[in-house]
């Protein structure tokens, strides 16, 4: 993988909104995309979206698609940014 990617027809995409860890409450409040897609350019998540959404912001943006690997998640879920960085003492 080269780090620019394009996951697409995920049966649902679950996100969070804001850019900070989110903890206790919060941790409830998800987002859920039918027919998700995301965008990620060099590591950094770019754009989430229904799948023609962001097909089609791409087309209008002229990018140029070569330059990604495409992951059809079709009938999967899609989680992007969650991360479980929880350890165990016996690991640390």
């Amino acid at each position: 993988m080269n780090g620019n990617l394009i996951i697409k027809n995920a049966s649902e995409l679950v996100t969070c909104s804001g850019f900070k860890a989110k903890k206790g409450k919060e941790m409830a409040e998800l987002h859920i995309i039918p027919d998700g897609a995301v965008v990620v350019k060099e590591g950094i998540i770019d754009a989430v979206g229904n799948t023609p959404e962001i097909e089609a912001k791409l087309e209008k943006s002229g990018s140029d698609l070569s330059g990604f690997d495409v992951i059809d998640a079709q009938n999967k879920a899609v989680l992007p940014g969650f991360v479980d960085s929880h350890t165990h003492f016996i690991f640390g």
